[in-house]
C-alpha cells in the first residue's frame, strides 16, 4: 500500500519571488507555475518507485476561498493527473475555507471531477481497497466556538479545542467500527500541539490544537 501526502501548495497567482510578481514567457505568474510543477515533479518520483493506491492533499491547495480562474484551472490541471493514477483526497484547509466559516471552499472546482474526493466535513473513507481514511478537513472555527461556554477569547478557543478532540475520537470510534482490521491513516487540517519547527516550538495563538495521542484514545 502506497499513499501519498502532499499538503499546504498555496497556489496563488499573486505570490511574489524575490520581492516581485515575475511572470513565464505566457504572462503567467511564475511562482504559481513552479508550485504546479512542484507538484508534478512530486508525482513522478512517486510513480517511478511504483505505483501509487491514493493521493492526499491534505489542505490549503489553495492560498484564499476564493481563487481567480487561472488558479482553478491550474489547480484542475494537476490533481486530475494525480487522479490519472490513482484515487485523489482532498481536504479543505483554512486557506480554502470562508474566514466566516460559511459558503462554499475554494474546491468547488473539483467536486464532480472523476476519482477526485473533495472532503469539507470529517468523515471516513475507503477510496482503495485495504485502507480507511479518517478525514478531518480544517475545522470551522466560529462552528466549533459557537458549542464552547461564554468567557474569555482564550477560555473559548480552549473549548473549542476540547470540542475539535471529542470530534477526532468520535471519528476514531467510527472508523474501528465500520471497518474493524482494516489499516487506518488519519488525515487533518489543524495545529499540533508540541509541533517544533528546527528547535523552536511552534505555536498558533488561540487556533485549534490537536496532538498525534487525540487519535489513539
Amino acid at each position: 500500500m502506497r499513499l501519498i501526502h502532499i499538503s499546504d501548495v498555496h497556489l496563488d497567482e499573486r505570490r511574489q519571488l524575490a520581492g516581485a510578481i515575475r511572470v513565464d514567457d505566457q504572462g503567467h505568474n511564475l511562482a504559481l507555475t513552479n508550485t504546479g510543477a512542484c507538484i508534478r515533479a512530486v508525482r513522478d518520483a512517486a510513480l517511478a518507485l511504483g505505483a501509487v493506491d491514493v493521493w492526499v492533499i491534505t489542505g490549503d491547495l489553495f492560498d484564499t476561498p476564493n481563487p481567480t480562474q487561472l488558479e482553478e484551472r491550474y489547480a484542475v490541471e494537476v490533481v486530475e493527473e494525480l487522479a490519472a493514477t490513482a484515487p485523489v483526497v482532498v481536504l479543505a484547509g483554512n486557506h480554502d475555507v470562508p474566514l466566516a466559516g460559511t459558503g462554499a471552499t475554494a474546491l468547488e472546482c473539483l467536486k464532480l471531477r472523476a476519482n477526485i474526493h473533495v472532503v469539507e466535513l470529517p468523515q471516513v473513507l475507503v477510496v482503495c481497497p485495504g485502507l480507511a481514511l479518517a478525514c478531518i478537513p480544517y475545522p470551522r472555527r466560529a462552528e466549533l466556538i459557537a458549542l464552547a461556554p461564554e468567557g474569555s477569547r482564550e477560555e473559548r478557543y480552549a473549548a473549542a479545542s476540547q470540542e475539535l478532540k471529542r470530534l477526532i475520537q468520535g471519528l476514531r470510534i467510527k472508523a474501528e467500527r465500520e471497518h474493524p482490521g482494516t489499516p487506518k491513516v488519519a488525515l487533518y487540517n489543524a495545529s499540533q500541539d508540541g509541533a517544533v519547527v528546527g528547535v523552536q516550538p511552534r505555536a498558533l495563538t488561540c487556533d485549534n490544537a490537536v496532538h498525534p495521542d487525540d487519535f489513539m484514545r
